[in-house]
């Protein structure tokens, strides 16, 4: 059975924030243990953090995810806040905080499924990370990594991407966008583009090739996906 919590008013709660509050509300955090201590619970209940992001210390089983998700939401609530964005990295392959040791399903990486060459399986392997995560509390992901993989001599990105190809990572990441929010309304976030190039700087790119490689992907994603 699903039950929905009442909401507090978000003009009403926005308003009433101290600008310290509303500097909280830009700030999704990371924190150490896998329960919330008194210091998170303070962050959440004077500060109104937007959110947190959950990494491998955080995680131990999928019960114990679900009642740490719970508790954090639960202590929002309480507090007036309008709920918590729960994040994670969970692209597949190597970047993968839920983990088959701890009792979650590891997925394959995005290289992997871009070489089926099926963007359907883009879509299924989406709706399936999202049902999992959504089960156990977390709203937001960030993936997939929407990079070109244009430059082999860099190991940054590698198998986090769908391909060299724009026009493929455009497509594939259209598809698992809409598996994760057509799934259970997750949202869905792609990494920062050519974020790979970081290591070579510097490296200064017309906007011609920004719109032709680092861009397109989220451009093509964004409007396949039916979000403008």
């Amino acid at each position: 059975m699903i039950v929905t919590m009442p909401q507090p008013d978000s003009n009403h709660f926005e308003k009433s924030l101290t600008l310290e509050q509303k500097i909280g509300q830009v700030m999704v955090i990371g924190f150490d243990g896998i329960t919330v201590d008194a210091e998170l619970r303070r962050l959440i209940s004077e500060y109104h953090i937007s959110g947190v992001i959950l990494f491998a210390r955080n995680v131990q089983s999928p019960q114990q995810v679900a009642a740490l998700t719970k508790e954090l939401q639960k202590t929002a609530l309480e507090n007036g806040s309008p709920g918590l964005f729960i994040a994670v990295d969970q692209e597949g392959g190597r970047v993968a905080r839920l983990t088959e040791d701890k009792g979650f399903t590891e997925f394959p990486s995005a290289m992997a499924i871009g070489a089926t060459a099926d963007p359907e399986n883009a879509y299924r392997m989406a709706s399936a990370m999202a049902a999992e995560m959504r089960a156990v509390g977390i709203n937001v992901d960030f993936a997939p990594d929407l990079d070109v993989n244009n430059n082999p001599s860099n190991p940054v990105i590698g198998t986090r991407s769908f391909s060299s190809d724009p026009n493929k990572v455009a497509a594939f990441g259209a598809a698992f966008g809409q598996g994760r929010v057509g799934a259970a309304a997750m949202e869905s976030i792609g990494r920062n583009p050519n974020a790979a190039e970081r290591l070579f700087l510097p490296l200064v790119l017309t906007l011609a090739l920004l719109e032709a490689l680092a861009l397109y992907g989220f451009v093509i994603a964004i409007i396949l996906s039916g979000k403008i």
